[in-house]
């Protein structure tokens, strides 16, 4: 009898595991669809300067000049040699990769087909994730087909267009990172919460714009202690005691001692250590010196602690209250940073109209709305762990809506309850009359919800000026070999094509910059002053650190007039005190060397 049972368990633990392996299949397989969909035109949807500088940080890394903890770029001149915030966690894959491949394609080979080639591998990962999360929050038993599970990836759009070859920015592993968080708190148990630790500790260190995420799960985390759900102080308990032992061996190995104890407002460092220390280990404290106490102890202790972590943290690091963005220079603001479209919100969306992204918005609110009964019957019966998720998915949406470089959340989060809301609108199917209730009801508050949208919006017009000019003249298609002939020295060129001079090998002892990141916003402040100051001195001092000018013809000026250095070289003009180099006949990367003593 013990042995049939133990063979009826065996069975019983074989469907499943094959349940979750077909539930992947149809994701993963989904995923690769959207891949190729991506790279039909041959241009990757969301390819960006991210990418180019994350692939000159790599090459950097493996050459005979880099080091593991030296995040400094010394090609790129922001003024002075450009310091990275990027983590090293993000560069480990593709490091590693780079080393197997290199006896068989050499060093340069290598490192290319590492960038096509880990992308896709990490989808696996993200897939993997996905179907576990479906796997208990959807599971096929209840009704949810197959075909739901490829309709829920297929609203994983955007999310799925980070793992494209060549996309080798941070928001992969980000994405990867959170849903590890996702699954943790699915479990809803000890496994669950040490999930969640390693998934938080993660995040933390690729990048800060998971903060909102993390927030959202773990304050839900402690309602739901509060509230004295089933195993809510034991995944809590997990998730802070892995964190408090995972950050700072963490830190250490990615930053190194004098990274680790460094203060960088816009990068993990010490100031988000102590946070993630001191946070995790109170409440770890908390449920286990107050396990038995009432929700109405464990509530005012756990507020209170956390806010004296939080408030000690700004006392010791106060240069970091203002933001990541503390520093940036004024003019590179102005002039860069409040024309870059993912900076701003959909209702003010710089250069064109808000209409698409209010109609995703609009589409994610269905969604959610439709799959919130599923939710609240989780809730009723003692489960709070979805309807975590559940907010964490509101939440990106809202923050989607105020800040584009969120777009891609939604899909994340909000498109895992695809496969609850088809299958409510199937049950409310069966039932005459209450599927054209529910989705009249639904669809006319997302109708109401995206019209009070369109009516709030202020697009904002294309800029016409020159820096737009220096913005779209990027000369990235155009042959920049003249930079191998210069020799050392240092280049001055407009952000944008300071970015494609970089995609090209480099003479060593030479740089360029600035580049439209914002720790080089001085620099920015400095190229634009240069080119469009009319005051000959102030265009002499920007230009006295530098040997080079480099411009990308841009055949249709606006405003002429507006900057007249960038207008005169762009058009192909010359300028006393610039020598031009041969760049070769109709070639639009355009090269000067400074005569200091006469320039004008």
């Amino acid at each position: 009898m013990a042995g049939a049972r133990r063979g009826e368990a065996g069975a019983s633990s074989t469907r499943q595991e094959g349940s979750l392996l077909r539930i992947f299949f149809v994701v993963y397989l989904t995923a690769i669809l959207l891949l190729l969909l991506d790279l039909s035109d041959g241009r990757l949807f969301f390819a960006d300067v991210d990418d180019v500088l994350r692939g000159v940080q790599i090459r950097h890394l493996l050459s005979a000049s880099g080091s593991f903890w030296d995040l400094t770029l010394p090609m790129i001149d922001s003024p002075g040699i450009y310091v990275s915030p990027w983590s090293r966690l993000v560069d480990l894959p593709y490091a590693g990769l780079s080393l197997l491949l290199t006896p068989l394609l050499g060093r340069d080979g290598a490192i290319s087909a590492s960038l096509l080639i880990w992308p896709p591998m990490l989808l696996s990962v993200y897939g993997l994730f996905v179907a576990m999360i479906w796997k208990r929050i959807a599971p096929i038993t209840e009704g949810i087909h197959y075909l739901r599970l490829a309709a829920g990836t297929f609203a994983m759009l955007y999310a799925v267009f980070e793992f494209v070859p060549g996309r080798i920015d941070h928001h992969n592993v980000q994405i990867v990172a959170l849903m590890a968080v996702a699954y943790g708190l699915v479990r809803f148990d000890r496994i669950g919460g040490i999930v969640v630790g390693v998934g938080t500790v993660m995040s933390v260190a690729i990048a800060l714009e998971g903060l909102p995420f993390l927030v959202i799960m773990f304050g839900g985390l402690v309602v739901a202690v509060v509230a004295g759900a089933t195993r809510a102080a034991e995944t809590l308990s997990a998730a802070s005691a892995t964190i408090c032992i995972a950050t700072v061996p963490t830190a250490l190995a990615l930053l190194g001692a004098s990274g680790t104890m460094s203060t960088q407002c816009d990068a993990f460092s010490a100031p988000y250590i102590v946070l993630l220390v001191g946070l995790s280990g109170t409440s770890w404290i908390a449920c286990r010196c107050f396990a038995d106490a009432s929700g109405w102890v464990k509530l005012p202790v756990l507020a209170a602690a956390s806010i004296g972590v939080i408030v000690a943290t700004g006392i010791s690091f106060p240069e970091c209250l203002a933001g990541p963005y503390v520093g940036m220079d004024p003019l590179a603001k102005q002039l860069w940073f409040d024309r870059v479209p993912q900076e701003q919100g959909l209702l003010h969306y710089a250069g064109g109209s808000p209409l698409p992204g209010i109609m995703l918005i609009g589409i994610f609110v269905t969604i959610l709305a439709l799959a919130a009964p599923r939710v609240l019957s989780e809730v009723r019966a003692g489960n709070p762990a979805l309807a975590i998720l559940f907010v964490t998915a509101l939440v990106s949406v809202l923050l989607a809506t105020g800040l584009l470089r969120y777009i891609r959340f939604p899909f994340v989060f909000a498109a895992l309850f695809v496969p609850l809301a088809l299958r409510h609108i199937d049950q409310a199917s069966r039932q005459p009359g209450r599927a054209s209730r529910t989705l009249f009801s639904v669809g006319t508050g997302v109708v109401m919800l995206m019209l009070g949208l369109w009516m709030l919006s202020r697009p904002q017009a294309i800029h016409g000026d020159a820096v737009q000019a220096m913005t779209v003249g990027d000369c990235k298609t155009s042959d920049l070999s003249a930079i191998s002939k210069v020799g050392g020295g240092h280049i001055l060129a407009p952000p944008a094509l300071a970015m494609s001079v970089l995609r090209n090998p480099m003479p060593s002892g030479l740089t360029v910059g600035p580049i439209p990141f914002h720790r080089a916003s001085h620099g920015m402040a400095n190229a634009y002053t240069a080119l469009i100051t009319t005051d000959p001195e102030t265009r002499r001092e920007a230009l006295a650190p530098f040997d080079y000018v480099a411009v990308c013809g841009f055949p249709a000026q606006a405003e002429p007039g507006s900057a007249p250095l960038y207008d005169a070289l762009s058009a192909g003009k010359d300028w006393p005190g610039l020598a031009r180099l041969e760049t070769g006949r109709a070639n639009p990367f355009q090269l000067f060397r400074i005569d200091h003593a006469n320039l004008r």
